[in-house]
């Protein structure tokens, strides 16, 4: 139904992964094959685990500082600032600009 067959292959990290089976596609991008299925979940995890651990701690935090909150949120978000706006200013200068 619009889906192309998925064949399941080792990757150069020895992990299973799926491949289409058209073969791989020439051009940018990851190498076909180069993620398996343990690397796929622990990047899954790795990026959802800081939203997770907020949210679970968000109600501990509210019922220990009650009134306080809005000043522990604004002195928990400072830092994360600086560190976003500094970390992510390169970005744009760090490779040649995209087409288009």
């Amino acid at each position: 139904m619009g889906r192309s067959p998925v064949t399941t292959v080792a990757a150069d990290s020895g992990e299973l992964g799926a491949v289409p089976a058209s073969g791989p596609s020439p051009g940018k991008g990851l190498k076909t094959g180069a993620l398996g299925l343990v690397s796929t979940i622990v990047i899954g995890i790795a990026s959802t685990a800081p939203a997770y651990s907020i949210a679970a701690s968000l109600g501990f935090v509210t019922a220990a500082v009650v009134f306080q909150m809005p000043a522990v949120m604004l002195l928990a978000f400072v830092p994360m600032l600086f560190i976003a706006a500094t970390s992510t200013a390169p970005i744009p200068t760090a490779g040649p600009p995209s087409p288009g």
